[in-house]
């Protein structure tokens, strides 16, 4: 069971229209407060995520930097609870949209650096038929989701979907026949619901969570499902949107089992040998912009690097008192804390305090069973735990000021196989080959600038047997 803390303010508007700025800031230092307390709670109570959904006066109407604000929050949030972090948003009912659309849209959340995820809450019609097939309900599920993937695609944050169907007749009808306040409520008698223009029903709203079900089967970057409610226990005559007790409970325990049972014959199965695939390298490289002298995440700066390299190639050889060593990693030099993302869809296989540093090792794999592993050395403020399924370009950790080094800090990506002996590779080898064109021109790019940017030739492209790598492999001894 994964557990979310989700604070919210509520219920009654505030006269937020042309307020001074000073009553802003003493409005964001409390809502600031009220959050933190509950991440402090949510920390010690051990949750699994935090979340917050910021109202649409709290971006519109301000007359002070939105943006820093709420950056300013979620890090200090950050502060307090180490689990995952995500915002929730909302989408527009169809006498707005016909169409599903997200309000705030992404462009309005500039801080989605700061987020593991977005919630998303929809009781958006999947027909407007009083007898649409499962297959129509399905795919107008997936229209829904479709329509709210540009969170992932914009920002690559994942997505949880959140449902508030109610247990009536046409259920899938959801907000061109029902808000949240026009059916009877839990604790309302019987006649009233018989007074109303609804129907009890539980099938259709059962059917109503199977074909979301279905459609994020299909959708990887829904990374979780739950249905809104107030209520904890069984009321299984009640047309509220509860599931407990309902044939939906039904619908959602048997899924359940499908995504979370382990099969005798998943047990038993051989460790598939099937090679990563790299769709990054874990950081974002791009041309040096002369005026900020940032190359992408890198920072082009006079720092005391390794042998004065912005990034140290696969097979660099290092002599120091304990001796020569190829370095079996590309190591990036970048500021501290910036942002990990992960270089393939897979699972988290482990996590590993490195003592020598103080930071962390994280541990990859296309699946559990597989001897590939692809790697992250000194980073820390993690995002992810073992066990977790990631997504190509989510957040796994930060870069750390390694061996107490606050300068910068120096990140390492490795790609190796367990076995009697380890064994590592070229990281670019294993990249999605309609990427490695990319890959190359940017590698080749950030040498060149840096050496521009030093006034000295520290790279030998002829020597590299690929971009970013003087050898194809190391046998680790």
């Amino acid at each position: 069971m994964k557990v979310l803390i989700a604070p919210q303010l509520c219920c009654n508007p505030i006269d937020t229209k042309n307020k001074t700025n000073e009553w802003w800031d003493a409005y964001f230092s409390e809502t600031e407060k009220f959050l933190l307390h509950f991440a402090s709670l949510a920390q010690k109570a051990e949750a699994d995520a935090f979340m917050y959904a910021i109202g649409s006066w709290e971006i519109q109407d301000s007359t002070v930097d939105i943006n820093k604000k709420w950056s300013d929050i979620w890090k200090n949030i950050r502060k307090e609870f180490s689990g995952e972090i995500g915002e929730m948003v909302w989408v527009l009912g169809p006498e707005v949209s016909q169409e599903p659309q997200s309000i705030p849209s992404p462009e309005y959340i500039t801080w989605s650096d700061q987020l593991d995820f977005i919630l998303v809450a929809t009781e958006f019609p999947l027909s407007e038929k009083d007898n649409p097939t499962n297959e129509e309900l399905e795919k107008r599920a997936g229209g829904v989701l479709d329509g709210i993937k540009k969170f992932y695609d914009e920002s690559g944050l994942p997505v949880i979907l959140r449902n508030g169907y109610f247990n009536v007749k046409y259920s899938w009808k959801g907000q061109s026949f029902y808000q949240i306040n026009s059916v009877p409520w839990i604790g309302d008698p019987e006649s009233k619901l018989k007074e109303s223009v609804y129907e009890f029903n539980t099938e259709d709203h059962a059917r109503v969570v199977n074909a979301y079900f279905k459609a994020i089967a299909d959708r990887p970057w829904v990374i979780g499902y739950l249905h809104f409610g107030y209520t904890h226990w069984e009321d299984p005559l009640s047309a509220w949107m509860s599931v407990r007790g309902k044939p939906a409970e039904d619908i959602w325990s048997k899924w359940n089992k499908k995504i979370y049972s382990t099969p005798e014959k998943t047990q038993e199965k051989e460790p598939t040998e099937v090679k990563p695939v790299l769709k990054n390298l874990g950081l974002s490289i791009e041309p040096w912009n002369k005026k900020t002298n940032k190359a992408g995440d890198f920072l082009f700066e006079n720092k005391n690097y390794v042998d004065n390299k912005i990034f140290t190639e696969f097979g660099h050889k290092i002599v120091n008192d304990m001796g020569e060593k190829l370095l079996p990693e590309i190591g990036f030099n970048v500021p501290v804390g910036t942002k990990v993302v992960s270089p393939i869809d897979g699972i988290i296989t482990d996590l590993k305090l490195y003592e020598p540093s103080q930071d962390y090792i994280i541990f990859m794999g296309t699946d559990e069973t597989s001897p590939w592993i692809v790697g992250f050395e000194h980073v820390y403020n993690l995002r992810v735990k073992v066990g977790d399924k990631v997504l190509a370009g989510q957040e796994l950790a930060e870069v750390s000021p390694s061996y107490g080094r606050t300068e910068y800090g120096n990140v390492e990506i490795n790609v190796w196989t367990t076995g009697q002996s380890i064994i590592k590779y070229c990281p670019f080898n294993f990249l999605d080959e309609s990427l490695k064109p990319v890959y190359e021109e940017k590698l080749n790019k950030l040498a060149s600038d840096w050496e521009e940017f030093i006034g000295k030739d520290v790279y030998k492209q002829e020597d590299w047997v690929a971009p970013g790598c003087l050898v194809e492999s190391l046998k680790e001894t």
